[in-house]
C-alpha cells in the first residue's frame, strides 16, 4: 500500500457503515489485525480515532465494505505521515521558586516525546 493513492479525510462522511449490509464477509483475523494496529496508532494520532472507532464496531463479523474503510485510513495515514503534532508551551516559574526554563515550540511525532524533551528543559 506504499505505492497507493492517498485521501484527504479518514473516513468519507458520506459513506453509512452497517452491520448487515448484504457485503461478502471479509477476513475476520486480519480485519481484527488492521483495526487494532489502528487502534493502537491513534495514541500519536488523534485525527484517526473517530474513523478508527467507527470501523472497529464491525470486528466481530466485518464485511468487505467495512475493509475498504479500514484500507481508507490507511491512505489517509500514508498521505500524511510528514505532518506533525506541534505544541506551543510557555512554562514559568512556578510557586514553590523551581525554575522552568523552556519556552517556545515543540513539534514531534510522538505524544510520549513531549515529556521527555519538557523533562529534559526542565529543573526543580
Amino acid at each position: 500500500m506504499l505505492n497507493c493513492k492517498t485521501v484527504a479525510t479518514p473516513i468519507n462522511v458520506n459513506e453509512k457503515l452497517q452491520l448487515d449490509d448484504g457485503i461478502e464477509k471479509a477476513d475476520g483475523s486480519s480485519f481484527r489485525s488492521l483495526v487494532g494496529g489502528l487502534i493502537y496508532l491513534t495514541l500519536t494520532r488523534p485525527d484517526i480515532s473517530f474513523s478508527v472507532g467507527v470501523i472497529s464496531r464491525f470486528m466481530h463479523r466485518p464485511s468487505k465494505h467495512h475493509l475498504r474503510a479500514a484500507k481508507r485510513i490507511l491512505r489517509y495515514v500514508i498521505g500524511t505521515t510528514g505532518f506533525e503534532l506541534c505544541y506551543y508551551l510557555e512554562l514559568k516559574e512556578t510557586t514553590n521558586n523551581s525554575v522552568i526554563f523552556f519556552r517556545g515550540r515543540i513539534c514531534c511525532s510522538s505524544i510520549f516525546n513531549i515529556a521527555n524533551i519538557v523533562s529534559e528543559k526542565t529543573t526543580c
